[in-house]
């Protein structure tokens, strides 16, 4: 498997974890493996040394948003993205300084215009987003993303180099045999300097 479907591979288990965990009910874990795997396919199109904040929030105006008719910006999905991973709130220090929305997340549509309407009477600069769309729109943008790299060779190759560094499946047979291979080479090196 080369590193491009690597990224397609790995990424389809962020989304099926992250969809897992919302038909139980466990909003926070899906939200938190969806703002990670938001970051991750940023990090693939970071320039050395650039900043989290100004990758993800480029990918998310390039891929992401695009696919949505969401009322937030880019900004507004950075500071809800340091709010679920770091304090499991809506409170980003971007929304606290009024710099970014506060986002709530909702398990179907109807609660959305729910939320939306309770935001709304306690004057909330506020957006409401339903779990199940985010994922889909997340995969959406991935889709657009992956047509987009694999069409141009320098880009690919440079995504893929990254990629190439992610943890990746290795079986435990691939392990025993380094192990065993390193034994033979020390043995080896040891032999040769005892013989001298």
């Amino acid at each position: 498997m080369d590193n491009f479907d690597n990224i397609a591979k790995n990424m389809a288990h962020m989304l099926s974890a992250a969809r897992r965990c919302l038909d139980e009910r466990q909003i926070l874990p899906s939200l938190t493996l969806l703002y990670a795997g938001i970051d991750v396919m940023a990090s693939l199109e970071a320039a050395p040394g650039e900043k989290v904040n100004v990758y993800f929030k480029r990918w998310v105006e390039t891929y992401l948003l695009p696919q949505t008719s969401w009322k937030c910006t880019a900004v507004d999905l950075y500071g809800a993205r340091c709010a679920v991973v770091h304090t499991f709130t809506p409170d980003s220090d971007l929304s606290k300084r009024g710099a970014a929305k506060g986002i709530y997340y909702a398990h179907s549509g109807a609660e959305v215009a729910k939320m939306a309407e309770v935001s709304s009477d306690f004057n909330r600069n506020a957006e409401c987003l339903e779990v199940s769309e985010m994922i889909t729109s997340f995969y959406d943008a991935i889709l657009k993303y992956m047509v987009e790299v694999e069409s141009d060779t320098v880009r690919k190759a440079a995504v893929e180099a990254k990629a190439g560094l992610w943890f990746g499946d290795t079986s435990a047979g691939l392990i025993d045999e380094y192990l065993v291979a390193k034994a033979a080479h020390e043995a080896t090196l040891s032999s040769a300097l005892d013989t001298k």
